[in-house]
């Protein structure tokens, strides 16, 4: 039989911080919940063309060869039927969880308000008053990944993975609404892409933009759920590495600038990919906190939507003798961006 669509949508204002909506559609996630609890493999066709689903494949396919909508109706259908596949999917993680998973979901839905402050009380800090944001929040399972956006107005999150982690769902969630911040603060390109200097300003847009969201939407120390562990492991790896995550950028940025072997592209996956546990994100993650710490919160949003490079050079210059800093040869190129796009 064919699924009707699920749509569930709620309205949340944020009026503390901004004016913030978010509708939050949990479709797609209780569409498979339910196909789960009913053994129904045929309904693997049906949820592989809802929205939800050809977001996060449309995503997550640049980054693998395997995710196809194919391998995800093939994988869901076998899962549906009681024979999980253990791939990148995680449905068999799903199987095992899913009644946590299915109370996560209730909880967001059954007291939208509530999720809407608990994500409002994460970026309000940094979120200048007057903002106005319309969200669509897209409650998802089946993805290789956590959270993202891709467009204005809309992130999507995988509540599968987290099996029933509330506190590291608010976290990611918070990080992807801080993108959408973000898109509204940070002007666009003014360099061409084809121009050496144009590449450098898109790496580091996209780098401030990670590390603003990784800065105002941090896991809390102590608590045990699949996603808060999993995001203070990538933070102590990260830091016990800063030094060298530090030498990876400035690498990834040089090899990109000196030669078109290495392309922005390359930079993102490599110096901010999760198979690397993301390194580039703490690494302007520290570079927000260090200005936030020398300047004040109001100079580092303002900072975080102006010129890519005068965030970069103003954490530079507001650092301490024993802070971590890129390499001279770096910073003369971020120099040069600076130059070239000051009006």
């Amino acid at each position: 039989m064919r699924l009707a669509a699920v749509l569930l949508t709620w309205l949340v204002a944020l009026p503390a911080c901004a004016d913030v909506s978010l509708r939050i559609d949990p479709g797609q996630a209780l569409a498979i919940l339910d196909a789960m609890s009913r053994k129904d493999a045929a309904a693997a066709d049906d949820i592989a063309a809802m929205h939800g689903t050809r977001e996060l494949v449309a995503h997550h396919a640049p980054f693998s060869d395997q995710v196809t909508l194919e391998h995800f109706r093939a994988s869901l259908g076998d899962a549906l039927a009681g024979k999980p596949r253990s791939d990148l999917w995680g449905f068999d993680r799903l199987v095992e969880n899913a009644a946590a998973v299915r109370a996560s979901v209730a909880q967001i839905a059954g007291d939208p308000a509530a999720f809407g402050k608990a994500l409002e009380a994460i970026i309000a800090p940094y979120t200048p008053a007057g903002l106005e944001l319309s969200i669509d929040v897209g409650l998802v399972i089946g993805t290789p990944g956590a959270g993202w956006t891709d467009r204005p107005g809309e992130f999507f999150f995988d509540v599968g993975r987290p099996a029933g982690d509330l506190e590291g769902i608010k976290v990611v969630c918070a990080h992807e609404l801080y993108h959408l911040v973000m898109a509204r603060l940070q002007a666009a390109p003014k360099l061409a892409e084809d121009d050496a200097l144009g590449r450098l300003e898109r790496v580091l847009l996209g780098a401030i933009d990670e590390g603003m969201a990784s800065h105002v939407a941090r896991f809390t120390r102590g608590e045990t759920g699949a996603t808060s562990r999993a995001g203070l492991r990538y933070e102590r790896l990260n830091a016990d590495r800063m030094r060298e995550n530090f030498r990876l950028v400035d690498a990834m940025i040089l090899a990109m600038l000196r030669s078109g072997a290495v392309t922005a592209d390359d930079v993102d996956r490599i110096a901010f990919g999760g198979a690397f546990d993301e390194p580039g994100y703490y690494v302007f993650r520290e570079m927000a906190a260090g200005i936030e710490a020398a300047r004040g919160r109001e100079t580092l949003v303002r900072l975080a939507g102006g010129s890519p490079a005068a965030f970069v050079l103003a954490y530079h210059d507001s650092a301490p003798a024993e802070a971590l800093r890129l390499h001279e040869e770096t910073l003369a190129q971020v120099r040069a961006l600076e130059a070239q796009s000051a009006p």
